[in-house]
């Protein structure tokens, strides 16, 4: 697969680059090694979308399982709860959070689920991980457009997450993320062989719903 582009949110690149270059490296080196025609395994039943789809199970497997955690990003901080209670109501909340990957206070989130979980992860997500003194900056990534287009229904993509941000716009105390676009190889791409998803074809999908983000 390849990263088709980036947009740096709050000096999201700055930082990386200056501070966490050798763990960009790794999600960057993890991004081109897979064989993204390996992880097209998801039938759809889904009215205007026929054959095979691309599975965001099959992609994240192949970059998390088969190689960042075995880099050291599958951490125990990568999972925390939530609890706040209401006296009002005299409920007690409690929210269980994962993160997809943490690694030297670097934050990673593979979202190939519902387009709300882009703008979550990084407005909310991030940045409670921030708070509770784990991570100093993040990494998001998300299929690009075209991708997203031979994929479930529902699923966000990286042009939809940087326009919201880009009429937002950036504020003091916004948490610093780098979003990185993704596509599969180009056809015809010549390249070294890669990290090929060898899971079993996933069971039809009917309906709206986009394949779980990990």
């Amino acid at each position: 697969m390849r990263i088709v582009d980036r947009f740096s949110f709050a000096r999201g690149a700055e930082v990386l680059e200056r501070y966490h270059a050798d763990e960009l490296a790794q999600i960057e080196a993890a991004i081109a090694a897979i064989d993204g025609e390996s992880c097209r395994v998801k039938r759809t039943n889904e009215r205007g979308r026929s054959g095979l789809l691309y599975s965001p199970i099959a992609i994240n497997y192949c970059l998390l399982e088969k190689q960042l955690y075995l880099d050291g990003w599958d951490s125990a901080e990568r999972k925390l709860t939530l609890r706040e209670r209401f006296p009002a109501t005299g409920y007690d909340r409690r929210i269980p959070m994962s993160m997809d990957g943490i690694k030297n206070r670097v934050g990673l989130e593979s979202q190939f689920g519902k387009y709300a979980f882009l703008e979550y992860d990084v407005l909310a997500k991030m940045p409670i991980y921030e708070r509770r003194g784990l991570i100093d900056v993040g990494v998001e990534i998300a299929p690009v457009s075209r991708l997203r287009s031979e994929m479930s229904s529902g699923i966000g993509d990286f042009e939809r997450v940087v326009t919201n941000l880009i009429h937002r716009g950036e504020r003091s105390d916004d948490f610093p993320v780098l979003i990185l676009g993704i596509n599969v190889d180009t056809p015809g791409t010549v390249r070294p062989v890669g990290v090929a998803y060898d899971g079993e074809v996933e069971p039809n999908l009917r309906g709206n719903r986009p394949g779980p983000s990990a």
